[in-house]
């Protein structure tokens, strides 16, 4: 695909928390202009009221091999990728696949970002800080710490 001449189009995934992908794949399409599709990564296709363009299983793409077709297939479909979470495209949970796969990306042409939301970035220690009525302030049956380390990880 010559990316000069080529419209954009936009990739959003694969996460898709509570719809998040959505809302931003129908902001981007409607204020921007940029055609847009939004993948989610999953053990299953059941259950998501929200919109999901195509569904990718979860470890579809164990082997050098299959990653290489699928993105592939990304950089012949798409212009730009948000990576939602550091969370690869239809392969095991790992921020470190998630980053080798955005540089393979660039190398073919495509423009990538990595975002994330939520409990992906808030640091609990610092929420407590800012907002005496945050939940933090307790240890939530260890989800507390295990946010802490997880946010620490990601930045």
């Amino acid at each position: 695909m010559d990316r000069r001449t080529t419209q954009p189009r936009m990739l959003i995934g694969p996460v898709n928390t509570v719809g998040q992908g959505s809302a931003w794949a129908a902001a981007v399409s409607e204020h921007v202009g940029i055609s847009t599709a939004v993948w989610k990564s999953a053990e299953s296709s059941e259950g998501s009221p929200y919109r999901v363009d195509r569904w990718v299983p979860q470890r579809a793409f164990p082997t050098p091999e299959s990653r290489r077709r699928l993105l592939d297939e990304i950089a012949r479909d798409f212009t730009h990728v948000i990576d939602e979470s550091g969370q690869p495209f239809g392969g095991a949970v790992s921020m470190r696949r998630s980053v080798l796969d955005a540089y393979r990306l660039r190398l073919k042409g495509v423009r990538t970002a990595l975002l994330f939301h939520g409990s992906d970035i808030r640091q609990p220690s610092m929420h407590r800080a800012m907002h005496e009525d945050s939940p933090f302030h307790g240890p939530l049956d260890g989800l507390t710490d295990r946010l802490e380390q997880r946010v620490a990880a990601h930045r």
